[in-house]
């Protein structure tokens, strides 16, 4: 799992609004390591969000899981916020 951007151009050789796909590589139920790896951070980064209720995760037993859309509803949050940070 790579956690980078994937992205067909359009027409005119930009990236339209639906032409990208956010974490292509991620699988539809991923594991904390598998997560940090797709952000670019820690795993213990990624734990301290679930902890907090910033990324919503699932437990299978008394393994943690966070499913795709949960990751790419954490970043759809984050681009609110970002550039306000230090206001």
């Amino acid at each position: 799992m790579g956690g980078h951007f994937v992205f067909v151009p359009d027409q005119a050789g930009q990236p339209g609004a639906d032409s990208f796909e956010l974490f292509g590589n991620a699988k539809d139920v991923n594991t904390v390591p598998e997560v940090a790896e797709a952000f670019g951070v820690c795993a213990q980064t990624v734990r301290r969000l679930i902890a907090s209720g910033e990324l919503e995760s699932i437990h299978i037993g008394r393994s943690v899981r966070v499913t795709r859309s949960a990751m790419l509803d954490f970043i759809a949050r984050q681009g609110a916020s970002i550039g306000k940070r230090g206001r």
